[in-house]
């Protein structure tokens, strides 16, 4: 309750700055500091307002909210959506709300700089000047929700505090991370199967490379599809289908998903008395993270504009999942 009352307070505290200004294009430059993404119908009129509900309201400005997606949305006077945000995370709308209102008063908050980590097996070797240095065996006591860490340069997880992220293909691995949580999440809830299909839109809508592969899981043991779907654009993950009681709570601690519309529609599904049976999931990496590339281009030897087409590339790979459900009780 308390989360949700401090959106509120900071929708409100944004909103009235940013009329006050009389500055709206401050909203542009807003976006542009906090990578927000999902700009769903931006610069249209808000589709089905009877699924919104009012967070705030100035002077004819509004934020309001999706009942079922949970998503927020900012309205000017003629309810033409100014910026949207479909909730992976709501921490991207929160920040959007934080870059705009110290804008509105002539400050540029610019995120704070992205730490780089060198992780070396000992601090006898050559090292960047430019890196926080630490030997593997001290980040994983640090970020014990990494996985595999081994030498080389990684940034702090856009979400999780507890873990690191390598700003090698790092966008890559953001996607992969996501994928695997969330089909460790749909096996917990009941799903039979997984057919995921991976969709290169910069050719056409084809998949890259007609690759496929099947992986079978046990339903109580924890699952990777990482390496499976990095080297598959067709993947089937098979689960025994069989989980009897379906808890409320299995998206409480997820990193990605937690206050995701979707899968939190999908849980309810699942739990009701009508279950789903098959459901649809299309996904696609939608922002940077606030993502350095400057930074990252410097440690890496790279050119900043090399990473910038990297994650260009990545906006363009959609993934689709198709889940087929067992029966349940």
């Amino acid at each position: 309750m308390a989360e949700k009352e401090n959106m509120v307070d900071l929708c409100t505290e944004a909103l009235k700055k940013l009329v006050d200004s009389g500055n709206p294009s401050l909203i542009e430059k807003a976006k542009e500091i906090s990578g927000l993404g999902g700009h769903l119908s931006q610069g249209q009129p808000l589709s089905a307002p009877s699924f919104f509900h009012d967070v705030t309201e100035y002077k004819g400005w509004k934020i309001v909210q999706n009942n079922v997606t949970l998503h927020y949305a900012l309205l000017d006077p003629k309810g033409i959506i100014r910026a949207q945000y479909l909730t992976l995370n709501p921490s991207s709308f929160k920040n959007f709300l934080k870059a705009l209102i110290p804008l509105t008063t002539g400050i540029d908050p610019h995120p704070p700089k992205m730490i780089i980590y060198q992780l070396v097996t000992n601090k006898k070797v050559d090292v960047n000047k430019d890196c926080e240095v630490i030997t593997v065996k001290e980040a994983n006591k640090r970020f014990p929700h990494s996985k595999d860490l081994a030498s080389g340069f990684f940034t702090d997880h856009p979400i999780d505090d507890l873990a690191l992220t390598p700003i090698e293909n790092y966008f890559t691995n953001i996607a992969l991370n996501q994928d695997d949580e969330r089909v460790v999440l749909l096996g917990k809830m009941g799903a039979k199967s997984v057919h995921i299909t991976k969709i290169d839109e910069s050719k056409d809508g084809t998949a890259t490379d007609v690759k496929t592969g099947i992986k079978n899981v046990n339903t109580h043991v924890g699952l990777s599809i990482g390496s499976e779907l990095q080297n598959f654009s067709d993947l089937m993950v098979k689960f025994e289908g069989r989980v009897s009681n379906i808890s409320p709570d299995i998206l409480k601690n997820s990193v990605w998903f937690q206050n995701n519309g979707q899968m939190n529609a999908i849980l309810e599904g699942r739990r009701s008395e009508n279950k789903f049976t098959e459901y649809d999931i299309t996904t696609r990496i939608e922002q940077t993270y606030n993502f350095d590339f400057s930074a990252a281009a410097n440690v890496l030897r790279k050119f900043e504009a090399d990473l910038k087409i990297e994650y260009e590339k990545a906006t363009k790979q959609v993934r689709k999942f198709h889940v087929i459900f067992g029966e349940g009780k």
